[in-house]
Parts: C-alpha cells; sequence; structure tokens
C-alpha cells in the first residue's frame, strides 16, 4: 500500500542520510536505497503541504497513492 511505501522510502532514506548527505553512496549499491533517493523530495512535499493547500482526506489519499 501507499501508506507502507511512504514509511519504507522515509526509512531507508533516514538509514542511508549521513552516506548520502556526505556522497559516499554509490548509486547502484542498494536498489531500495536507489528508489529512496528518487523519491524522497516528492514524499517531502507531500508532507509538508503549505498551510494555503486545503485537501481533504480522499483527495490526500489520492495524492499519497499517485507518488507510487
Amino acid at each position: 500500500d501507499a501508506a507502507g511505501k511512504l514509511r519504507e522510502v522515509l526509512a531507508t532514506y533516514e538509514a542511508q542520510k549521513d552516506l548520502i548527505l556526505i556522497g559516499a553512496y554509490k548509486k547502484g549499491s542498494d536498489p531500495k536505497t536507489d528508489y529512496a533517493i528518487s523519491r524522497i523530495d516528492a514524499v517531502n512535499k507531500f508532507l509538508k503541504q503549505g498551510t494555503h493547500e486545503h485537501l481533504s482526506a480522499e483527495e490526500a489519499v489520492q495524492r499519497l497513492i499517485q507518488l507510487f
């Protein structure tokens, strides 16, 4: 499910964050990390909904599903 994928992306990115940020992570060495890196900006954007954005719960769920 999309919520599970969101949690997995966040957990994977967080586990590798130090290596990613210092440039020590080598693309291709772990598919899960590569996927997390490719999705992290979209995930963060979804989680940081602006105060001017008003979504119903259904709209929020649809946006979450569209992330993955």
